[in-house]
């Protein structure tokens, strides 16, 4: 009480400082009143200002105002609003629950708020995901513990993989042995003599090597000795 009793002091000695202040310079802008001591100087006029009180610790109304508009005024509360009073007797709440005991079971059950979600849009909802066929009938597969132990294998290291074979060779050239015609059969050759079996030649000459021989003369008109 002491501390608002101080304040209203100093608002009012504000107050009456303007008043007087406005006074005189209406009166100067008038023409009114011509007495200097009517007046006070501009020394005067900062002394009395640097005597004012200080307010700028206080809160102006406009101030006030800005600060209480988020709030309900009480007329409109009265028109909005339902006092304890008048809300009907008899409410059964049993089938409601409070606001305490909904974060109570979301807490126990690590519930999220659906701000609180991770973004989920990667992921395919059920009505997304295709329809799986039946799995085939395994029943008549082996399964890895019913199939039979395999035999150690050979060392192939000395064996050359088919990226390390040669190329083969171009044989588009060559027929293929379903390409080729049908031989007629062969004659009986074991009546004749091979080259190897034939007798030494070398000493008889070719028919090449035969010199040529001159033809007879006409020997018509000559008489034979017998």
């Amino acid at each position: 009480m002491a501390e608002k009793a101080k304040i209203d002091s100093e608002i009012s000695t504000l107050k009456a400082s303007v008043t007087m202040l406005t006074s005189k310079v209406a009166d100067s802008a008038s023409g009114g009143d011509k007495e200097p001591t009517n007046y006070v100087t501009k020394q005067q006029l900062d002394d009395l200002t640097a005597s004012l009180p200080d307010i700028s610790k206080y809160t102006t109304r406009t101030e006030v105002r800005s600060m209480l508009n988020p709030y309900v005024k009480t007329v409109d509360a009265d028109e909005t609003y339902a006092t304890k009073g008048e809300l009907p007797a008899g409410v059964d709440l049993t089938d409601y629950v409070r606001a305490a005991d909904v974060l109570a079971i979301m807490t126990a059950n690590e519930v999220a708020w659906k701000s609180e979600l991770p973004d989920l849009s990667p992921y395919a909802l059920h009505s997304e995901i295709p329809v799986i066929p039946a799995m085939p009938d395994w029943s008549t597969f082996a399964t890895k513990d019913e199939l039979p132990v395999m035999p150690t294998l050979p060392d192939f290291s000395t064996f050359a993989t088919k990226a390390e074979l040669p190329t083969a060779p171009d044989l588009s050239g060559y027929a293929l042995k379903s390409e080729l015609p049908v031989m007629p059969t062969l004659p009986d050759f074991s009546t004749f003599a091979t080259k190897a079996e034939l007798p030494d030649m070398s000493q008889y000459a070719k028919k090449n090597e035969v010199p040529i021989v001159p033809a007879a003369p006409d020997l018509s008109g000559y008489a034979l000795k017998t």
